[in-house]
């Protein structure tokens, strides 16, 4: 191997963070071309300096985001140097980020409001569960996890709506929305953790506060808005 092509140790606390940083600067500088194969998961420990569970989940991570695929049985490939398309036929990138925003917009402050006054025990009972999922595996650096939890618990509000086709509308825009929330993830350098405001949501809806949900709502998708 090159010298060009190897990682160095992870000196920093969050771990994950600086693998993703590393893989994904080799597969955008195309060190790493579509295609080609990754290190195996031990050599990577061993150049990373990290462990098998460090690896992983950068690596799944990545395979949410459409950079990596992992083949079984042969390895882990770079799949493209940039974000896949998904199920709306829409490459994530900055031209339409702010497209996807809109359609999140007109979503969630529909869905925030409804939740808040229609809201029950039940439905708080399984927004808080998503909730402290999500704020758990954000803390150990499980990306690909958080991902899925910070979707389920919007889903879990928009359930909240008491709404079928409000719900099933939210749904099919998930597919867009993972694989944003995976792209903004990887700007690790820049990504701010939101569960501050995550936590207030909950108690706006938990307290039946219209206003102040969707004060919150638009706040949230402010934020990732800016990320660059």
């Amino acid at each position: 191997m090159t010298e060009d092509r190897q990682f160095t140790t992870v000196p920093r606390r969050k771990l994950v963070d600086e693998v993703l940083e590393q893989l994904q600067k080799k597969i955008s500088s195309a060190q790493y071309k579509p295609g080609d194969m990754l290190p195996t998961e031990p050599e990577l420990m061993k150049q990373f300096g990290v462990g098998r569970s460090t690896v992983r989940e950068a690596v799944k991570t990545l395979v949410h985001a459409g950079l990596l695929e992992v083949k079984q049985g042969y390895g882990t490939y770079v799949r493209s140097q940039s974000p896949r398309t998904n199920h709306f036929g829409i490459t994530i990138n900055e031209n339409n980020r702010h497209h996807i925003y809109e359609v999140r917009k007109m979503l969630e402050l529909q869905i925030c409001a409804l939740a808040a006054e229609r809201r029950t025990e039940a439905n708080l009972r399984k927004i808080r569960a998503h909730l402290d999922k999500r704020n758990r595996v954000l803390e150990t650096g499980n990306y690909a996890d958080y991902v899925d939890e910070d979707i389920s618990f919007h889903i879990s509000i928009a359930e909240a709506t008491q709404n079928e086709l409000m719900v099933d509308l939210y749904r099919s825009f998930c597919d867009a929305l993972r694989e944003l929330l995976s792209t903004l993830i990887l700007d690790v350098q820049h990504y701010e953790d939101n569960t501050i405001i995550h936590e207030k949501l909950y108690e706006a809806i938990a307290n039946q506060d219209v206003a102040t949900a969707q004060m919150l709502t638009l706040e949230n998708l402010t934020g990732n808005l800016k990320l660059r």
